[in-house]
């Protein structure tokens, strides 16, 4: 009686740490998940201001908030699961090892099917990654072209062009459903397989026990049952922990093609103050403001496809586990280059007010992109010194009130803004309420 109570409060204590355990380790793997998913959204935002003008073509705004949302967030989900790799395998094995000082040799025939069902769910997983690639691509797709709609919003609307747009957008989410409901049959498939392991491994192993001559007791049974229930929360995890570290692989390499994408010359500058390597840090001088000599500038001209050489040659096809464990770097295309700015010399002296004329495709935009560092110094010498205020072409607003917009960071004067500023305020008054007021 009373070595049953101790054996009883055993097995009770042991749940116990074993929750708490359990509890800790997620608590502590989602932390780092959410810490990882922070870092990469620094990483990519922070990317996004050193991009030069070819990094810039390659990647759009919507490929840039999917690498922030999307495969940060696949990355933030593989943490949590991650020793799980390595513990599943693990506690499979001590389990078989129990089991065989139970049951005997019935335990290879549960085995057996175990080992059937894992080129099944390999093909299932491969199946998976081809799939998460194929999403990923039309994912980037409506995103920039969400993008160009957004950007392009006014004109659309002068040429009644919404329908167009509205079935292009269309087709290529009815593609991307196709693939998300693809990928959903195959994860079906796969829990189905993993899910029903367990059972069918007991029953099976239970089947051979008997038929061999051995008597079922309720005390081998029960332990064995015990064992493959011991068994059942690595089988169903396997699967998962396979598609999370495929599909983190998969953003791991988009997130690498996209950090190692062509950067703005931390040195572009002759007056560079060279503390840091990433960043065009300046030495001013208040006796100058602009030095352009013999400079000759150039764009870049590629296009998207241009990014990764995603075919560099017949190569060998790689198992599941080599493509896992793949350490090699996406390869990137070399760069080409237009020269559009030849001979450029000028010198501007601090207060002068200088206007550049010219018609269209003459190189205006340009020579402020080769002032700014934008493009390509392919020979010369620039110095840029003090501070720089640059309004583009491109009509955008805060994301604040309409007084915020107006006075864009200085104090509100209310006598000034209604006695000089009439006309400015005095279209609001034909808005709706609040607008008007």
């Amino acid at each position: 009686m009373l070595e049953g109570a101790i054996l009883a409060l055993g097995i009770f204590g042991a749940k116990m740490v074993e929750t708490v355990a359990l509890g800790q380790y997620f608590q502590r793997g989602y932390r780092v998940g959410g810490q990882i998913r922070s870092g990469i959204t620094h990483l990519v935002y922070k990317k996004s201001f050193m991009l030069s003008s070819r990094g810039r073509t390659q990647y759009k705004l919507g490929e840039m908030v999917s690498l922030m949302s999307v495969d940060a967030q696949r990355l933030c989900g593989v943490a949590p699961y991650l020793h799980q790799f390595w513990s599943a395998p693990l506690q499979l094995v001590v389990s078989v090892f129990l089991l065989y000082a139970i049951v005997g040799p019935s335990v290879f025939a549960g085995m057996f099917l175990m080992v059937l069902l894992i080129p099944v769910n390999t093909y299932i997983a491969t199946k998976q990654t081809e799939i998460q690639r194929q999403i990923m691509k039309v994912k980037d797709e409506r995103s920039n072209c969400m993008d160009e709609i957004l950007q392009g919003i006014r004109i659309i609307k002068y040429f009644a062009w919404e329908e167009s747009f509205v079935s292009k957008v269309g087709e290529i989410r009815k593609r991307e459903v196709a693939l998300l409901w693809s990928n959903g049959l195959w994860g079906i498939a796969s829990m189905f397989l993993w899910g029903g392991s367990p059972m069918l491994v007991a029953l099976i192993t239970f089947g051979v026990y008997s038929f061999t001559g051995n008597e079922l007791r309720a005390s081998t049974a029960f332990t064995a049952l015990a064992l493959f229930n011991v068994m059942r929360f690595p089988l169903n995890t396997l699967p998962m922990i396979i598609n999370f570290i495929v599909e983190g692989r998969t953003a791991l390499n988009r997130l690498c093609a996209y950090l190692l994408a062509d950067e703005v010359d931390p040195k572009y500058y002759a007056n560079h103050a060279g503390v840091s390597k990433t960043e065009m840090s300046r030495k001013s001088n208040p006796e100058r403001a602009i030095v352009v000599k013999n400079g000759l500038f150039s764009w870049a001209k590629t296009s998207k496809e241009e990014k990764v050489n995603e075919n560099p040659g017949p190569q060998p096809k790689k198992s599941l586990m080599a493509k896992i464990f793949d350490k090699s770097k996406p390869v990137l295309a070399d760069p080409e280059y237009v020269p559009t700015l030849k001979d450029v010399d000028f010198d501007i002296q601090p207060g002068e007010l200088v206007i550049v004329c010219g018609p269209v495709g003459s190189g205006k935009s340009s020579l402020l992109g080769a002032i700014l560092g934008d493009m390509k110094k392919d020979s010369g010498t620039v110095e840029l010194h003090g501070r720089v205020s640059y309004v583009s072409q491109q009509n955008w607003i805060v994301n604040a009130t309409l007084r915020d917009n107006i006075l864009f960071g200085a104090p509100f004067n209310q006598e000034r803004c209604v006695n000089a500023h009439v006309d400015l305020f005095a279209p609001f008054c034909f808005l709706p309420f609040p607008f008007s007021h």
